[in-house]
């Protein structure tokens, strides 16, 4: 769907959906092809849909609720772009879902986010609560189709080569067992 922008975070107060809903707010009305949905679900909930009602043009916006695996990667993969403005986060798994989709994050600029992707790199970043940054952000990642195609390509290759839980894993076991036998044979 073209100019759909998806965001799937919790609606807590640590994913900020009020700065999401007030920086796609000059995105949906510059661009009346664009679509917001709100995947997810939390206590603050009514509260976001509230403000989302009060903000944004009528039917140009959606909270879809808590989604199966397969209807979120089904969401991720429509979407031409993915939303975060979470204030802290590690490695966040919405984030390596959306890359792994093709949609093209938009993510506040966090560590957990810049050990993915960096600005220009994959993504774009805004400093967190900044909502006319993630504007600005949105509006960089919608206007420029070859570089959203770059991106996608970038961050599928990236996911491919490091974002592969069943890989890591065995790498993981396979540096224990290493460091078990090492270990043994230091005592023998």
């Amino acid at each position: 769907v073209p100019g759909r922008i998806v965001s799937t975070r919790m609606h807590e107060a640590l994913y900020d959906l009020p700065t999401v809903i007030r920086g796609v707010a000059p995105v949906l009305a510059a661009r009346p092809e664009a679509h917001l949905v709100i995947a997810g679900d939390g206590r603050l909930r009514s509260e976001v849909e509230r403000l989302a009602a009060a903000s944004l043009p009528a039917g140009r916006f959606e909270f879809s609720g808590r989604l199966e695996p397969e209807a979120m990667a089904a969401l991720l993969g429509a979407a031409e772009v993915y939303v975060s403005a979470s204030h802290s986060d590690s490695t966040s798994v919405s984030l390596l879902e959306a890359m792994a989709c093709g949609a093209v994050p938009v993510v506040s600029d966090l560590d957990g986010n810049r050990e993915w992707v960096t600005e220009g790199d994959g993504a774009r970043l805004f400093a967190a609560g900044d909502a006319a940054a993630l504007a600005r952000a949105i509006e960089a990642a919608l206007g420029d189709a070859a570089w959203r195609a770059a991106a996608r390509m970038r961050n599928a290759a990236v996911i491919a080569a490091r974002g592969d839980a069943s890989a890591n894993l065995a790498r993981i076991e396979a540096l224990f067992e290493s460091l078990g036998r090492s270990r043994s044979g230091r005592r023998g």
